[in-house]
């Protein structure tokens, strides 16, 4: 898959020792192999069908260790309301028991360092 692929390159262009790319397929019963094994998980663009971020949530929390960190980044597109789209993706993560920093919170430069 090309965007693995290019995952893994990044990960050596950057000098990320430790670090893994892999597929992953949503859901707690698929990512159950992958249990607490993650500090950091990072993904892009992944909330635009809001019908998946229940199950977007439950992978994230299966995979991340007590006190890992999912970091998610959107930009947006023309006829892309990230606002709407982001903070109803929060709300469901924050809804099944997990914390949300955003950028502007003190806490989260706090959990970055």
């Amino acid at each position: 898959d090309e965007v693995i692929r290019l995952a893994k390159r990044n990960l050596e262009f950057n000098d990320v020792r430790g670090g893994e790319a892999a597929l992953l397929k949503w859901g707690a019963l698929d990512a159950i192999d992958y249990y607490g094994e993650a500090d950091i998980v990072m993904g892009s663009d992944l909330t635009y069908n809001s019908g998946n971020w229940g199950v977007l949530s439950e992978t994230l929390s299966t995979v991340l260790k007590p006190n890992g960190v999912a970091i998610y980044l959107t930009l947006g597109h023309s006829g892309f309301a990230v606002e709407g789209e982001l903070g109803g993706f929060l709300t469901t993560v924050q809804s099944q028991g997990s914390l949300v920093w955003m950028k502007e919170d003190s806490a989260y430069l706090e959990k970055l360092l």
